[in-house]
Parts: structure tokens; C-alpha cells; sequence
């Protein structure tokens, strides 16, 4: 088995975090934890990317662009609870 990257782990570490605080904070059963936790690694992605693409210094760790991942995590998560039925 390969080994995964340590910014790998931590990216998949702090997007779930996040989503479990939007579902705590919006309550809702298994499958909207599973729908928000979902898009909160997509939009971690794209946050890293969009922020890798834009060349922001601010929030990181290494190679991985913390912040700009962490608010596409929580907006995509958000948009996911705003528009999933509870």
C-alpha cells in the first residue's frame, strides 16, 4: 500500500472537522453528514487549487493552502446544508 502524503491526511482531517461542525451547528441525520462531508472535501480541493492558482501565501502549511481550502470547504458545505432537506 502506498503511503498518502502528510498534507493528504491533513486536508482530509481539517475538511471532515469542518463538516461535523456545520452538522452539529445544522443538525440532520447520517446522510446529510455524508452529503456534507463530501462537499466538504470537494470544496477543500478546490479551495487548495483556486488558492495554489492565485498564489496566496497567507494559511499555509507546507504545500497545502490551509485557509483558501478551509473557506471552500465550509462554503461548499454550507450550500449543501442550505439546500439538502433535513
Amino acid at each position: 500500500m502506498l503511503p498518502l502524503p502528510p498534507s493528504l491526511v491533513l486536508a482530509f482531517v481539517l475538511s471532515t472537522l469542518l463538516a461535523a461542525v456545520i452538522h452539529l451547528l445544522r443538525r440532520g441525520g447520517g446522510r446529510l453528514l455524508l452529503y456534507r462531508t463530501v462537499a466538504a472535501w470537494v470544496g477543500f480541493a478546490l479551495g487548495h487549487f483556486l488558492g495554489q492558482a492565485l498564489e496566496v501565501s497567507l494559511g499555509r502549511i507546507g504545500p497545502l493552502q490551509v485557509l483558501a481550502g478551509g473557506l471552500g470547504a465550509v462554503m461548499l458545505a454550507f450550500l449543501v446544508a442550505i439546500f439538502t432537506k433535513s
